[in-house]
């Protein structure tokens, strides 16, 4: 893989952010109270919603959508029947930059997965992305104790560039 050199930092305005804020929360309504599931816990047996992380993914795609052009759905309902996030890739959001990008078990192999940390509240960083078969390796693999699915954690130096994403777009 080619190692991530140059930094995408993108800064969002206030009103960017209560458009995209909206959408992750109307996912999470949607969630709760139209189609609800299982409750799960967090690492410390507390409730876990997902109002955070809806809102967290929403941004993280918005980012991705602003960086590459790529048309950003904004879908609340069916989401699962779109090709991707944005465009045909998927989109990972992390609420701080730890050094390492996560893909689960269940990616798909063709699938681009884009890799967007958030950096404050307004600024985000886009890490780099790769494709669910690059993630697949056993150097890869990761399970903590407290988690509840099974990961491989990529570094993100391993992490192609942003740059060379619209081949994978174009291709798809």
């Amino acid at each position: 893989m080619s190692p991530t050199r140059s930094r995408v930092i993108v800064r969002l305005d206030v009103e960017e952010a209560r458009v995209v804020e909206s959408v992750g929360l109307a996912r999470h309504f949607r969630n709760v109270y139209v189609a609800p599931r299982e409750p799960r816990a967090d690492a410390f047996g507390d409730a876990w919603d997902g109002r955070d992380q809806h809102v967290l993914g929403a941004f993280g795609e918005y980012v991705l959508a602003k960086v590459t052009g790529l048309h950003w759905p904004m879908v609340v309902e069916n989401p699962w029947r779109l090709a991707g996030d944005v465009g045909r890739v998927q989109v990972r959001t992390r609420s701080r930059r730890d050094g390492y990008a996560y893909v689960r078990y269940r990616a798909v192999p063709t699938t681009a997965y884009v890799h967007v940390a958030r950096l404050g509240p307004l600024a985000y960083e886009v890490l780099g992305w790769l494709l669910g078969e690059d993630a697949m390796q056993p150097r890869y693999a990761y399970k903590p104790a407290d988690a509840r699915d099974a990961a491989w954690r990529i570094p993100t130096s391993d992490l192609y560039h942003l740059d060379e994403l619209p081949r994978i777009e174009a291709a798809a």
